[in-house]
C-alpha cells in the first residue's frame, strides 16, 4: 500500500487488531474514520478500506452493507477482486444468486490476485452444485462442509454451512484458519442475524433465545434478539433486551441508536431523544440518520423549531457527503429527509421554503408521490391555487386511490370556490373509504353549498352516527334549516333570529354536540316536496345575466394581494353581487331623501332585520344586514353571526373572536406579517396600560420576542388599542386586544381577540349611527364631493373594523361596505390592492379614523374614478333577481357561459 497519512495508517493498522479480536464495530469505527479522513490515499488505498469494511459487514451479517461498502470500492479501484468476493457472497446470501454469479463472472474479467480469482471459482462452483441439486432432486440434500473464505452462511439445515474467514494478509493467507464450531456463540449470533436480515423474524428469536441461554452475557445476541422483537412489533421486549445489551457494552453507538428508535416508537419521545443523542455523543461526526431520526421524534411530538434543527444538522452531512461523493449518497435517504424539512418548515408557516425542500426531493425523484402531495400542499396553504390543483392532480393520477390525497386535494378545491369539483373529489374519497370522518364531513359540507341538501343530510347523519361529538351536527341542523326556506323569500327571515342563540354560540365554539346544556328543538326532517337545487338545468333569467356580467368582474375586489389567501371563485361572486345589491340600496334610500323619489320609501319592514323588528329607517345595521345575507349563503362551514344575537349571558360577559399571528410555532401565513407592527404597538402600551416597575419598563423596551413580553407579565395577558371616537370627542374606546398566551408544550399564541360586550357594543352602535348620518348628508347633496364620500366610507369600516360585530366575516364585509358605498355615488376604486396590505388590519393598529384613512391614500388617494355612465343605474334590482337562497346558490355555483 501506498499510505502516506501516517495518522491513517495508524488507524487502519488498530481497526486490524480489533478484526483480529472480533470487535468488528470498533474496526469499522476505524475505517469509516479513515474514509473521513483519507487525506493523501490513492484510490487503491481507498478500495481496500471499504474491502475491508466489507469483511467486517459480513461479520455482524449486514448483507446491504456489503454491497454497499463493495461498490464504493469498485469504484475506486475496478480490478478490487475482494470487493467483487465479498459482494458475491452478501448477494447470496440474500437470496439472489444470479446477481451473485453476475458479479463473480464480472470478476473473472479483470487481472488481480490468483489466490482471489480461485476462491471466486470456489464459490461459482459451489452455487452450481447449488443449482445442481435443486434442479436433481425434490428431497433436501446435504452436503459436506465447504470452505469458503470472508463468510458466514447457514444453508437450509444447520449442516450445510460456508466458512467464517477474516480479511486477507499482505501474502493471500488467511488469518483465522479453521472452521466455525456451529454450538459456539459467534456463529450462532452470525446466523440469528442471517435470519434477520432474511425477515425470518421468528426463526431468529429462537436462535438468539438458545444462544442466550448457554452463553447469557453475549450482548451481540441480544441485540439480535431485540431487533427481530422491533421488527415484529413487539417493542417492549425489543426495549428490553436492548437495555440489556447496554448494561454489558455500554459505548456501542449502534445499541443507544436502535434502543433509541424502539423508544420513539413507544411514544417515550423524551427516553428516544436521549437514547439518540447518546448514540451522537459516541460518535466523532455528526450521524445523519441520527439527527434526522431525532428529528421525526420532535416533528411527531409537534415541536417543529428543534425538528427543524436537527434536520438541518442532516442535511449538512447530506450535503458534505454528496461533494465528497461527487452526487453520489443514498437516495432514498436524500428524499425522505427533505422531504421531512418541507413539511417542518410547512407546518412553520414558511410555505415557499417548503416548497423549495420538497424540490430537492423531487430532484433526485421526479415520482416520488409524497413530496409532490405535501408541495401542493405548501402551495395551498401560500394561496396559489392553479399550481396546488396542478401537483394535486399529478399525485392523484399516480395513485388515485390515496384517500389522504383525494382529502387534501377536495380541502384545497373547496377553499378555491370550485365546490363541484370539490363535491365529486369526495364522491370518490367516499367510496374508497366510506367510514372516513374528515371525508364524510367535507361531502356534507360540499353538498350543502351547492343546495343538495339530502345528500349533505345522509354525510352527516353517517358522520355523526359515528361520532357523536362531531360539530357535523350544527351543519346538519343548519341544512336542514336551509332546505325548508330554500323557496322563501329572503325578505320574509333572518337566520339569525330564527336560529337558537344557544345553538348558534355553542357551533361558533365548535361544543361537544352530544353535551349540550341547554335546550334545543331540532328542525324538521327533510321534506319531499322542497327539492334540492338543480345545477345542471338552471336557466338564467335575461335580468340575472345583466347582473352578474357587472358584477362578476367586481368579485376581483375582494382579493387582498397577500401570502396565504386563495382566490375563491364563489367568494368573489358573492362580493360583486353584493356590491351591487348594497349600492342598489342605499341609492334607493339617497333618492328617496333627495326626494327624487317619491315613490319610495327609507322605511325598512323589519322582518328580515338582525337589529330593530318592526319597521323603522334605514340605518347603517341594515346596510351591512344585506352584505351578511350573502355571506351566509356562500359559505355554509362559517358560523357568520351577529355577535349581539349569540347567547345573551355570554355576550354580557364579552364574547370575543380570535385570530392568531403566531400560533405556538407557527408563523400564521396570512397574518404573521404583522406581527412587527403590533409586537411595537404592545411594547407602547404596555407602558401605559401595564403599570410596569422601572426595571419593567427597561425590560418592556429591551424585549425582542413573545417569550421576552411574557416573562414580565408572568401570566397571559393583553394590552388594548384605543379608538377615538367621532361620535362623541374625546371619549377613548377599546379598540383591540393584543393578546399573549402561553400554549401548553411549544411557543405563544399571539392574536387579535376583539370582545363583544353590551356595552362596547352600545358605543360602536353609536359611532356606526354616527358616521352614516354624515354619510347620508353628503349624499343627499345635489352633487356629492367624492373625497368626502370617500373619506365617510372609509370611516365607517373603520368603526367596523375595530368594532367587528360578527363571529365570522368581518373584515370582507367592511371592505365590501367601502366600494359599495362609492359605486352608490357613481364613483369606483380603479387601483389594485398593493401587494401586502390588509385593509383590516390597518384599522384596528390606528387610534383615529384619520390615521386610517391616511393609510388608504396611498391606495385609494389617486385612483377614485367618476363612473360614466355608471352600470348600475340601468341594471335589474339584485334582491328582487336574487330573491331566494335558491337563486343565490344557482348563481354562486353557476357553471355555464354567461355570453
Amino acid at each position: 500500500c501506498s499510505m502516506a497519512n501516517t495518522g491513517v495508517q495508524k488507524v487502519l493498522v488498530d481497526s486490524q487488531r480489533y478484526y483480529i479480536l472480533g470487535r468488528y464495530n470498533d474496526a469499522i469505527k476505524l475505517l469509516s474514520q479513515a474514509l473521513k479522513d483519507r487525506g493523501s490515499l490513492e484510490p487503491k488505498d481507498v478500495a481496500a478500506v471499504n474491502c475491508n469494511l466489507a469483511a467486517c459487514y459480513l461479520k455482524l451479517g449486514l448483507l446491504r452493507k456489503v454491497v454497499s461498502s463493495c461498490d464504493a470500492a469498485i469504484k475506486e479501484d475496478a480490478a478490487a477482486l475482494q470487493a467483487y468476493l465479498y459482494k458475491g457472497k452478501a448477494l447470496h446470501r440474500l437470496n439472489k444468486p444470479q446477481q451473485a454469479r453476475q458479479v463473480w463472472e464480472a470478476a473473472l474479467t479483470r487481472y488481480g490476485d490468483f489466490q482471489v480469482l480461485s476462491d471466486i471459482l470456489d464459490c461459482m462452483e459451489h452455487l452450481e452444485q447449488q443449482d445442481k441439486s435443486s434442479h436433481s432432486s425434490d428431497q433436501p440434500q446435504q452436503s459436506n462442509n465447504i470452505k469458503v473464505k470472508g463468510d458466514t452462511t447457514v444453508c437450509e439445515n444447520s449442516h450445510r454451512h460456508l466458512k467464517d474467514g477474516t480479511a486477507e494478509g499482505d501474502d493471500g493467507k488467511e488469518t483465522s484458519g479453521a472452521f466455525l464450531d456451529p454450538s459456539s456463540s459467534e456463529f450462532q449470533v452470525a446466523r440469528g442475524f442471517l435470519l434477520v436480515n432474511e425477515g425470518n423474524y421468528q426463526e431468529a428469536i429462537d436462535v438468539f433465545n438458545a444462544t442466550l441461554q448457554l452463553h447469557p452475557m453475549t450482548y451481540k445476541a441480544y441485540v439480535g434478539r431485540g431487533t427481530a422483537y422491533a421488527m415484529t412489533r413487539q417493542l417492549l421486549k425489543a426495549d428490553a433486551d436492548f437495555t440489556h445489551a447496554l448494561t454489558v457494552e455500554p459505548n456501542e453507538m449502534e445499541i443507544w441508536k436502535r434502543r433509541g428508535q424502539v423508544r420513539a416508537a413507544l411514544g417515550q419521545e423524551n427516553q428516544a431523544i436521549q437514547d439518540l443523542s447518546q448514540a451522537q455523543s459516541i460518535c466523532k461526526d455528526l450521524d445523519l440518520d441520527i439527527q434526522k431520526e431525532i428529528g421525526l421524534i420532535y416533528q411527531a411530538s409537534g415541536d417543529n423549531v428543534s425538528a427543524l434543527k436537527h434536520f438541518k444538522r442532516a442535511e449538512k452531512v447530506l450535503l458534505a457527503t454528496q461533494k465528497q461523493k461527487e452526487g453520489d449518497v443514498d437516495k432514498t435517504q436524500a428524499k425522505n429527509l427533505w422531504n421531512a424539512m418541507g413539511l417542518c418548515l410547512n407546518s412553520l408557516g414558511y410555505c415557499m421554503e417548503a416548497v423549495a425542500a420538497q424540490q430537492q426531493a423531487l430532484d433526485i425523484d421526479p415520482e416520488f408521490r409524497e413530496s409532490i402531495v405535501n408541495m401542493a400542499q405548501a402551495y395551498k396553504d401560500y394561496g396559489d391555487f392553479p399550481r396546488a390543483d396542478e401537483l394535486f392532480t399529478q399525485a392523484l393520477q399516480m395513485d388515485p386511490t390515496c384517500v389522504t390525497t383525494l382529502n387534501l386535494h377536495g380541502l384545497c378545491l373547496y377553499g378555491a370556490g370550485e365546490i363541484g369539483r370539490s363535491y365529486t373529489t369526495y364522491c370518490k374519497a367516499l367510496e374508497i373509504s366510506p367510514l372516513s370522518e374528515d371525508c364524510l364531513f367535507m361531502h356534507g359540507i360540499s353538498a350543502q353549498g351547492l343546495g343538495l341538501y339530502s345528500k349533505a343530510v345522509e354525510s352527516f347523519t353517517r358522520l355523526n352516527t359515528i361520532n357523536p361529538t362531531h360539530w357535523a351536527y350544527y351543519t346538519h341542523e343548519l341544512t336542514l334549516f336551509q332546505h325548508h326556506h330554500l323557496d322563501m323569500s329572503l325578505k320574509d327571515y333572518s337566520p339569525d333570529v330564527e336560529l337558537n342563540e344557544c345553538f348558534k354560540e355553542a357551533w361558533t365554539k365548535r361544543l361537544d354536540p352530544s353535551n349540550l346544556t341547554f335546550d334545543y328543538c331540532k328542525q324538521p326532517a327533510l321534506n319531499p316536496d322542497i327539492a334540492d337545487v338543480d345545477l345542471e338545468n338552471v336557466i338564467l333569467s335575461d335580468a340575472a345575466r345583466d347582473i352578474v356580467k357587472v358584477a362578476f368582474p367586481l368579485g376581483d375586489k375582494l382579493q387582498y394581494n397577500t401570502p396565504g389567501f386563495l382566490q375563491n371563485k364563489k367568494q368573489h361572486r358573492w362580493f360583486g353581487l353584493a356590491m351591487l345589491d348594497v349600492a342598489q340600496a342605499v341609492q334607493r334610500v339617497w333618492k328617496v331623501m333627495r326626494k327624487e323619489d317619491t315613490s319610495g320609501s327609507i322605511i325598512v319592514p323589519g322582518r328580515a332585520s338582525s337589529g330593530c323588528r318592526t319597521s323603522h329607517v334605514f340605518g347603517w345595521r341594515d346596510l351591512f344586514d344585506i352584505v351578511v345575507k350573502w355571506r351566509q349563503a356562500s359559505e355554509p362551514n362559517d358560523p357568520v353571526w351577529w355577535v349581539d344575537l349569540l347567547n345573551q349571558q355570554t355576550f354580557a360577559e364579552g364574547f370575543g373572536s380570535q385570530t392568531p399571528m403566531i400560533l405556538g410555532q407557527c408563523h400564521v401565513v396570512r397574518y404573521y406579517p404583522y406581527w412587527e407592527k403590533a409586537f411595537v404597538l404592545m411594547k407602547d402600551l404596555m407602558t401605559d396600560q401595564c403599570d410596569p416597575s422601572p426595571q419593567q419598563l427597561e425590560q418592556i423596551k429591551a424585549a425582542k420576542t413573545p417569550h421576552d413580553l411574557y416573562t414580565i407579565r408572568s401570566h397571559d395577558f393583553y394590552v388594548a388599542t384605543p379608538c377615538h371616537s367621532q361620535a362623541f370627542p374625546g371619549r377613548i374606546m377599546e379598540g383591540t386586544r393584543l393578546t399573549i398566551q402561553k400554549k401548553t408544550r411549544y411557543g405563544y399564541t399571539c392574536s387579535i381577540r376583539t370582545p363583544g360586550t353590551p356595552s362596547r357594543w352600545k358605543q360602536f352602535d353609536q359611532e356606526m349611527a354616527h358616521v352614516w348620518d354624515r354619510l347620508c348628508e353628503e349624499a343627499v347633496k345635489p352633487r356629492p364631493d367624492a373625497r368626502t364620500m370617500f373619506e365617510h366610507s372609509a370611516t365607517l369600516a373603520y368603526y367596523w373594523y375595530n368594532f367587528m360585530p360578527l363571529s365570522r366575516g368581518s373584515a370582507a364585509c367592511g371592505l365590501l361596505s367601502l366600494h359599495a358605498l362609492l359605486l352608490a355615488i357613481d364613483v369606483q376604486i380603479t387601483a389594485p390592492m398593493p401587494y401586502g396590505l390588509q385593509v383590516d388590519w390597518e384599522a384596528i393598529f390606528l387610534p383615529t379614523p384619520g390615521d386610517f384613512i391616511r393609510v388608504l391614500d396611498g391606495w385609494i388617494g389617486s385612483s377614485l374614478q367618476q363612473l360614466e355612465p355608471n352600470p348600475l343605474h340601468s341594471l335589474p334590482n339584485v334582491s328582487e333577481t336574487f330573491s331566494t337562497l335558491r337563486s343565490i346558490l344557482e348563481i354562486l355555483n353557476y357553471e355555464e357561459s354567461l355570453q
